[in-house]
């Protein structure tokens, strides 16, 4: 039994835009990947690269500029040498995942909570908190 030109069209279509999806969902990391890599950037002082994950709206409230000084050097003054990111914890909120990472410095723990988005930026990075080791 054949199958009309149509319905064969109509399936090739379908199984078109199914690996479509699929390849889009697979290509967004997930949340805690995302806020992990975001944290380590600011960690590492690599300030252009974790204003380049950042939503459109956050990238046009929080500057580069903004986000290197006063920000980010008030927030590591004292810490020391930057020695690693611990493992995020993320959950929902609103239409966000709000993931709370750790940073840890030579004389300090900075907890951060960044918010990422379902498009895979950051929409909010918040201190949640610092204190000495």
């Amino acid at each position: 039994m054949r199958l009309p030109h149509s319905w064969i069209s109509l399936m090739h279509r379908s199984a078109t835009l199914l690996l479509t999806a699929s390849c889009l969902l697979a290509q967004t990391p997930a949340p805690a990947t995302i806020a992990r890599a975001a944290a380590t950037e600011l960690g590492e002082g690599r300030i252009a690269a974790l204003h380049a994950r950042f939503a459109e709206d956050l990238k046009g409230v929080l500057t580069e500029e903004l986000l290197r000084d006063p920000l980010v050097k008030d927030l590591v003054a004292g810490a020391g040498a930057f020695q690693q990111t611990e493992a995020p914890s993320c959950k929902p909120a609103q239409a966000v995942q709000l993931c709370a990472v750790p940073l840890l410095y030579e004389h300090a723990r900075i907890r951060l909570r960044i918010a990422v988005d379902s498009a895979g930026h950051v929409a909010g990075l918040f201190v949640d908190g610092r204190e000495p080791r």
